[in-house]
């Protein structure tokens, strides 16, 4: 018969917990036909934690009245963790401001007709960390910020995503797991806590895309359950501005790396973060400069460490120690990276082991990278072990890398302890003592490998199909030049006329190169697959 709730000319006060419904301002004079849930008329009260929904104000069929849900003029309302829903007006379906200055932060806006917010005076306060979802129309005469708006409005923090909400259709306006409202509100507008009383708080699950440091979300009610995690994590160096990121700004280790809008800054912050990542993920490395000695555990098998590409993702390891070690790792994976300044020295062993990367009780797969410039060991006094790669108590299958210029007595390139890798269609060069070092003979082969210019190519393997300057013997080897594009230069890609053309074993080639060029029935020796035509 009339508006529920009146407040006239009313200073201050607060009305909260309360569902106010089928209310029907349609009096006259004018503004007997405003606010059907509630009308605040020269009023500055605080809306808070009710249910206001199937209000309507005016005469419906002549397009007439206001604010079905609240109408407020003349007035400082500040409204905040309230559903509203499913009322109507003509406008301002949901909330009709007219000539006044509301501050609306953390509701619930949706279902309403003719729309969910209407302004009277446009260029007042946005509206904050909203949800306006199946309206007529969502907005008319404001703006938002921080909030999910189906009609996709602009403005800083805004997204048209389905919020997920638990039950649309029986009422039930919580958000469900994956809802991308979580997390994303800005938390120095929110209120401490969500209409049913919970605090607001970061879900470890979710990617912080608001703003923090309380990181909650959008809408009248905090998600209390866990996101799963994601199966994808993001770093970047700290700048955008390489060729080839996907992540949007520059990394920081103070976000959470769970989406290309808030990545880490580096590697290791991130593992320690998330300790139990592993099986199915992947972190992903934006191009750019990365100065850090990662430590990969146990608790991380599985888990894929992919660099933009070998020459663009690169690590750095300060020489100071090893760029990246794996420590119990049963599986998993590193590529596309460049892996250079490695220096392990410290004590007791295997400290001094694996400039580059030291596999310890490791057995992960180390494809596609540029592995150089890496020592391990006192070098004066000829310690050390595993210049480029140190693997030990595992099996690594080693593949598509160029380890090149690395140091340490013995095995520059790679060192085998104990261990029984897999290794093929690698290029080896310049390293010192040795290209390939096995401290146990009579384990696999390497094959399809060029290994050229070491001060010793192999010393206590084998190889076949292999490219090898010392003239070791085996099925397939040859140690005429490979004919490298510009060794001086870097580029160990195969010249036309080189010996390594075709010449590879198909039964252990893998189908694609270093750069992601597909190998063809009869594979060439090393990283790098001659360009048909070359």
């Amino acid at each position: 018969v009339a508006s529920v709730f009146v407040f006239n000319g009313m200073t201050s006060g607060q009305i909260s917990g309360l569902t106010i419904r089928n209310g029907w301002a349609h009096s006259t004079p004018y503004p007997g036909s405003t606010g059907g849930g509630i009308r605040c008329d020269g009023s500055s009260i605080v809306i808070c934690n009710n249910i206001i929904t199937g209000n309507k104000a005016g005469d419906i069929s002549a397009g007439t009245g206001a604010g079905g849900g609240i109408y407020t003029r003349y007035g400082s309302c500040t409204i905040y963790s309230n559903v509203i829903a499913n009322n109507v007006a003509f406008p301002g379906g949901g909330i009709r401001s007219a000539s006044a200055t509301p501050t609306i932060y953390n509701n619930t806006i949706v279902g309403n007709l003719n729309d969910g917010v209407s302004y009277y005076i446009s260029g007042t306060k946005p509206i904050v960390n909203c949800i306006l979802w199946n309206n007529g129309d969502d907005l008319s005469g404001c703006t938002a910020q921080y909030s999910c708006i189906q009609d996709g409005d602009a403005g800083t923090g805004n997204f048209s995503t389905d919020p997920l909400f638990v039950n649309a259709a029986g009422g039930d306006y919580r958000l469900s797991v994956g809802s991308p409202c979580v997390d994303a509100a800005n938390g120095t507008i929110a209120p401490a806590t969500d209409f049913d009383g919970n605090a607001r708080q970061d879900d470890p699950g979710a990617a912080n895309v608001g703003v923090g440091p309380v990181w909650a979300d959008v809408g009248a009610f905090e998600f209390l359950g866990s996101s799963p995690l994601p199966f994808a994590f993001y770093v970047n160096d700290g700048s955008i501005v390489e060729a080839g990121s996907v992540c949007t700004v520059a990394g920081d280790d103070a976000n959470d790396g769970l989406s290309p809008r808030s990545p880490m800054r580096t590697i290791q912050a991130l593992l320690n973060k998330y300790p139990s990542i592993g099986a199915g993920v992947t972190v992903n490395a934006d191009p750019g400069l990365y100065t850090e000695n990662v430590v990969v555990a146990a608790t991380h098998s599985g888990l894929t460490l992919k660099g933009a590409g070998a020459g663009k993702s690169v690590v750095d390891g300060g020489a100071v120690a090893t760029v990246f070690v794996f420590n119990g790792v049963t599986s998993g994976e590193i590529s596309g990276f460049t892996i250079q300044n490695g220096w392990a020295h410290s004590n007791p062993y295997p400290g001094s082991t694996g400039g580059g990367i030291r596999c310890d009780g490791a057995s992960i797969v180390i494809r596609n990278n540029v592995i150089t410039g890496n020592r391990a060991g006192d070098l004066a006094a000829g310690t050390g072990a595993g210049g480029g790669i140190y693997t030990r108590f595992g099996s690594c299958e080693i593949y598509n890398n160029v380890i090149t210029n690395n140091v340490a007595f013995p095995g520059g390139g790679i060192r085998c302890a104990s261990a029984n890798p897999t290794i093929y269609s690698n290029t080896i060069v310049g390293n010192l003592a040795n290209g390939v070092s096995y401290y146990l003979s009579g384990l696999k082969p390497i094959v399809n490998c060029i290994v050229w210019d070491n001060s010793d190519d192999l010393s206590g393997c084998t190889a076949q199909y292999s490219c090898i300057q010392d003239g070791d013997a085996g099925v397939g080897n040859t140690a005429a030049d490979p004919l490298f594009v510009n060794a001086a230069a870097g580029d160990y890609r195969l010249s036309a006329g080189s010996p390594c053309v075709n010449t590879g074993s198909a039964a252990s080639a893998p189908a694609t190169d270093l750069d992601g060029a597909p190998r063809d029935s009869t594979p060439d020796m090393g990283a790098y697959e001659q360009a048909s035509g070359s």
